[in-house]
């Protein structure tokens, strides 16, 4: 009889420890499980999250940042510029940083293709056909390729450098629908220079600041970009050593703005995903 209750004991006791040896090994299944759910959900997140933190970093390369209007067809962009300032140097230490350190720190695979920033031109595109062109220590240009006409132009100009001079040249178009307003308010420490007038999207209007190691240049309205002749440009190209801080507010009468792209294509690859996206600027 002992014998008998003791075997029934010992074949209970192999039944519990198998029970619970399939439960734990469903329950590590099913773990695994949701661990692969979580981060396959969670991905497209990182990837939206590490082009957020890339482009902020690119933008404080160029001293940049962009606010656009999609409702009223406008870009407010702040900005620096100098004849000075190497963003080339910049962008090859970034570069190196990611690759050595950053990329390094978390899962996939991970690629930022930054050649088409290197090659003098840092290029953000602007919906689907305007672009604000960023020639290295050479111009800076906002501009559309099908010559979308400006509404309006609000350019704040400032320098802690002397003006020595300045020559101001408008063309307005008696046809009233080929113009657009401008307001340009420029100050340094000696000088103010309010300019509010009313000139050709077709037509080539301009602003030069002279000082005493070289000039600023702005122009408005008929440019050339890369041997091409575009309407509705606006141009600011520095021949000086002097710092300008500027913000520049536009709208156009038929564009549309939104998203901003900037030219350098991430790549984020496993065994499970591609991606391979332009970065991006998120409100």
């Amino acid at each position: 009889m002992n014998s008998q209750k003791g075997f029934l004991f010992t074949l209970g006791i192999i039944f519990f420890a198998s029970t619970l040896i399939f439960y734990a090994q469903g329950f590590y299944e099913s773990t695994q499980n949701l661990e692969r759910k979580v981060i396959s959900s969670s991905t497209p997140l990182n990837i939206i999250q590490l082009n957020e933190d890339l482009a902020f970093d690119l933008l404080n390369i160029f001293n940049l940042s962009f606010d656009v209007n999609s409702l009223n067809n406008s870009v407010k962009i702040i900005g620096e510029s100098s004849f000075d300032y190497s963003e080339v140097d910049s962008i090859n230490s970034f570069y190196s940083f990611l690759n050595s350190t950053y990329f390094l720190r978390s899962t996939y695979s991970k690629t930022l293709d930054l050649s088409n920033l290197l090659d003098g031109s840092a290029e953000f595109f602007l919906g689907s056909n305007t672009r604000f062109d960023y020639n290295y220590s050479d111009s800076i240009v906002l501009y559309s390729t099908n010559s979308s006409p400006l509404n309006q132009v609000d350019l704040i100009i400032k320098t802690n450098g002397v003006l020595s001079s300045y020559e101001w040249i408008e063309s307005i178009n008696p046809v009233n629908e080929n113009n657009f307003s401008i307001s340009i308010n420029y100050s340094d420490d000696s000088n103010i220079i309010v300019i509010n007038k009313s000139v050709d999207n077709n037509s080539l209007s301009y602003l030069n600041l002279i000082y005493p190691d070289g000039n600023f240049l702005i122009k408005l309205g008929s440019v050339s970009v890369g041997g091409i002749d575009y309407n509705g440009v606006i141009s600011i190209k520095p021949n000086s050593s002097q710092l300008i801080e500027y913000e520049l507010d536009s709208s156009y009468k038929r564009a549309y703005l939104y998203p901003v792209l900037i030219n350098s294509i991430l790549s984020v690859s496993s065994d499970k995903f591609d991606s391979n996206s332009f970065i991006k600027l998120f409100k």
